[in-house]
């Protein structure tokens, strides 16, 4: 392990101590669409909820559009066996994912479906997604879903080491009353010999209006630190923290994540994290996954996530099938 490595996970695992130290949940009035902060790629969930790094290729764009043009470049997962510093990446790569979770906040327990693709052209990439959600408490439970979210977007390598990108979101609301909005998400990232970091911005727009009031979506910026190496060919690791800042209405509360990923010969991956939820609605939780690849081209991940004791909350579960090629 160099020693760059080693600086990075120390980095990540002083923040892992600062966050819990400053554990303690502020209530903050929930606004109409407050869902619209939620992480739902199972993988980056099972690693303490840092979707800003951590994310199948199928989801990338979702947490972050920036990183869909380095999971052929940079990423060491695809480099199993390859000889050191080799950097070789296709010209061409599509994959998909498709999942399922169950998550539980205050309001009521929600079952969330999500279908998502990327693809790679050279130095671009681009990401389509739909997300569909639904309240158990909601008199009308199966018939329709709650909460419904349209994602494109687009991410460009502008330098070898650095990319920007953006999403367009379409967000739809209907419990006791309906509404549906548009917003942006906007992101930077450095990926350079495993090392990564990344800023960003998540739903940026302007006023909606929910039963004949003015509200604001939640939007957050976010930041994000995270390493990915090789051991002895047969090993790959990925740490990755992140740190999260949200505007409620002009209420600021923020959250924070650390998680961490070990893939044994290419086919075999545990993860486990810790979301401190801090004085955010989003709650706080430790999590553990598995996720196996069969034939090269198709990963099966799982994750379950451990609510805070007293919190009220039940613990989170939730799977995802995805393919890459």
């Amino acid at each position: 392990m160099t020693k760059k490595s080693l600086f990075a996970i120390t980095l990540l695992l002083a923040a892992a101590f600062t966050l819990r130290a400053q554990e303690g949940e502020i209530p903050v009035d929930y606004t109409p669409m407050s869902w619209s902060v939620l992480n739902h790629d199972i993988r980056s969930l099972a690693m303490g909820n840092t979707s800003s790094l951590s994310n199948q290729f199928g989801t990338s764009g979702i947490g972050n559009p920036a990183s869909i043009v380095f999971f052929d470049y940079c990423l060491t997962d695809q480099r199993i066996g390859s000889k050191k510093g080799d950097t070789k990446e296709n010209f061409f790569t599509i994959g998909g994912t498709a999942g399922w979770h169950y998550y539980t906040p205050g309001d009521g327990y929600n079952h969330y479906t999500f279908a998502s693709a990327s693809t790679r052209i050279g130095i671009v990439g681009i990401t389509a997604s739909y997300l569909a959600g639904w309240k158990e408490n909601a008199p009308w439970k199966w018939k329709s879903p709650c909460h419904q979210q349209i994602n494109i977007g687009v991410g460009v390598r502008v330098l070898p080491y650095l990319s920007v990108g953006a999403n367009v979101k379409y967000l739809s609301e209907n419990s006791w009353c309906y509404s549906n909005h548009f917003c942006a998400d906007l992101f930077a990232m450095v990926d350079y010999s495993g090392l990564r970091a990344t800023i960003g911005a998540r739903n940026l727009s302007g006023p909606f209006i929910w039963n004949s009031t003015s509200y604001r979506l939640p939007n957050s910026y976010v930041v994000g630190l995270g390493i990915k190496q090789d051991l002895l060919k047969i090993l790959a690791f990925e740490v990755n923290g992140e740190y999260e800042l949200f505007n409620y209405g002009g209420n600021y509360v923020h959250r924070g994540g650390v998680g961490a990923n070990l893939r044994f010969l290419g086919w075999i991956s545990v993860s486990g994290g810790y979301n401190w939820g801090g004085n955010s609605p989003l709650p706080t939780y430790g999590s553990i996954g598995l996720g196996f690849r069969i034939i090269k081209i198709i990963d099966i991940e799982a994750c379950y996530m451990f609510n805070r004791w007293g919190s009220g909350r039940l613990n989170m579960f939730g799977a995802q099938l995805s393919l890459k090629f």
